[in-house]
């Protein structure tokens, strides 16, 4: 839609596809097991957030320290990338490179937040949402392409990050709930493979190679 907006490319042939995510590494694991598998509290509500770098300043990480005070002890703050001092007061894990213990941390969490203001894809979002995990993000041009709004996450406007985890709390509370990710069958490898055939067909048609 942004594309179709310029006076440069307005009218050209435009075929979108996105980044694929392989369901064959994320997908749900049990809560119970997963927070004993990670030595994690049993009976807290888990925030999770992550990025290559947890101090890159676009996704806009420093807004935790803020929202950490905000809640009771019944929250348990979950990080994961480039680690820094600013994040003493929650559990970090560090970069990780091996996807099963990924799978089980997104899949530990109550939800994944992300406070990034731009994102070229969002791919911790989807990754997170196939493992039953809903997400809530700032809304970003990527995020409102991967989130069902209240459906299986939350888009924060006016940085109400907040009221957003209250809301997945008491609305989305994936203990009791099964979120909806129907929307994430555009994400997987199968899905994306077909786009790509179908648009190397329609160049060979359109030049008669």
């Amino acid at each position: 839609n942004e594309i179709k907006k310029s006076k440069l490319l307005q009218n050209q042939k435009i075929t979108q596809i996105y980044n694929c995510i392989d369901e064959k590494n994320f997908f749900p694991s049990d809560l119970i097991d997963s927070r004993k598998e990670l030595n994690l509290p049993k009976d807290k509500f888990i925030i999770l957030i992550g990025s290559q770098k947890l101090n890159d300043k676009l996704k806009d990480n420093s807004q935790l320290l803020n929202i950490i005070n905000k809640f009771s002890k019944d929250y348990f703050f979950v990080s994961f990338g480039r680690y820094y001092n600013s994040f003493s007061n929650i559990k970090n894990y560090g970069f990780i490179n091996d996807k099963n213990k990924l799978r089980k941390l997104y899949s530990s969490a109550n939800l994944y937040l992300s406070f990034a203001k731009e994102e070229a894809f969002g791919k911790t979002l989807v990754e997170s949402l196939m493992c039953n995990t809903p997400v809530i993000s700032n809304h970003n041009v990527s995020a409102g392409e991967i989130i069902n709004h209240k459906s299986n996450g939350y888009l924060v406007k006016n940085d109400d990050y907040y009221n957003a985890i209250l809301w997945i709390k008491e609305n989305l509370n994936k203990k009791s709930k099964i979120i909806d990710n129907s929307c994430l069958n555009k994400f997987s490898i199968k899905h994306i493979s077909k786009e790509y055939i179908s648009l190397y067909k329609s160049i060979l048609k359109d030049h008669k190679l």
